[in-house]
């Protein structure tokens, strides 16, 4: 997703979507929004308030263990290792 732009509200509305999967740099505001999208408070100093996709009954699982093998523009190799900056992100939808 481009950013500060959301697709993620128009997926979770579809009762029949289990998981959805976002690859590209989370958390930091460059892929998606990053409230909307991925938790990150913005103008809030409440500490009750409610995850915009927990309110929809998913829960976030990052799949670091697949985001190794990522290649993003701005990772980088230093020290001898590689500093990898895209991840990929599941949201599943919690049984109720």
């Amino acid at each position: 997703m481009p950013q500060d732009e959301d697709w993620t509200e128009e997926i979770r509305k579809c009762r029949n979507v289990k998981e959805y999967i976002l690859i590209g740099k989370a958390d930091l505001g460059r892929c998606g929004h990053p409230w909307k999208t991925w938790d990150i408070p913005i103008n809030s100093d409440k500490d009750d308030v409610i995850l915009p996709y927990r309110k929809e009954g998913f829960k976030r699982i990052d799949l670091e263990h697949l985001s190794v093998y990522q290649i993003c523009r701005s990772d980088f190799y230093s020290n001898g290792k590689w500093h990898h900056h895209s991840s990929i992100v599941a949201f599943v939808r919690e049984k109720h």
